[in-house]
């Protein structure tokens, strides 16, 4: 399965995938996320106006790897404007949801708030929308996750320094201070960014105001380092 920045959807056999595995999108288009899961498993579409929509699996179409996919905004009534920015497959409902918002806070909701005894397809309020959202992440156990910011400052913190609410829409708990109206800009796992000299960026309390991108750990640098 995958989902692009345009709000295609692709659930692809794998029986499809032996004879074409290179995927068809859209020109300009990118794919945000990708896995693979079996139709036992329930969905959650999150998306850029605050609310989640679930699904069974075996209720999506499929597609082929040839093919654009299903527009999630048609598929699932959603509203004027509305994209899926992400997406949670369960069989159960455990682990947490983490979001991370420009304004340098971060909420920890356990999946568990997401969980409804009646077959509801959407659910609002699914996340605060005091500040813009920057980054949504699915977690099963605690990690490092790093910050970035508009002016060039980097933060690592472990996400069990931010205490679960089971309030969906709670605004969360400063972990980047903001400096001279600095906003963050992406968040993703340090397994992910893979930023080096992690001592000097990590936070071992939060807030924290983060500390500047040294030359040496900028991607473009460790490429250069890499291939001499």
């Amino acid at each position: 399965m995958l989902l692009t920045n345009d709000g295609y959807f692709k659930k692809v056999p794998a029986s499809s995938l032996r004879g074409n595995p290179e995927q068809k999108i859209k020109e300009g288009d990118a794919i945000v996320q990708e896995g693979d899961y079996t139709n036992r498993n329930e969905i959650l579409f999150f998306t850029n106006k605050q609310n989640v929509y679930k699904c069974k699996l075996y209720d999506m179409p499929e597609s082929k790897a040839s093919m654009l996919g299903n527009y999630l905004s048609n598929e699932l009534n959603m509203d004027a404007g509305e994209r899926p920015i992400n997406y949670v497959v369960l069989s159960k409902y455990e682990g947490h949801m983490l979001f991370v918002f420009e304004n340098g806070k971060a909420s920890k909701v356990p999946m568990s708030a997401y969980e409804t005894k009646t077959n509801r397809k959407k659910l609002q309020n699914a996340y605060s929308d005091a500040s813009p959202l920057v980054t949504a992440l699915y977690l099963t156990e605690d990690i490092d996750v790093v910050l970035f910011s508009n002016i060039s400052k980097i933060l690592i913190f472990n996400t069990s320094l931010v205490a679960a609410k089971t309030t969906k829409n709670n605004q969360g708990v400063q972990v980047m201070t903001s400096k001279k109206g600095s906003v963050v800009t992406k968040a993703e796992p340090q397994t992910i960014a893979n930023i080096g000299n992690e001592k000097y960026y990590r936070a071992r309390h939060i807030p924290a105001v983060g500390s500047f991108l040294k030359n040496e750990d900028r991607p473009e640098e460790q490429m250069t380092l890499g291939d001499t």
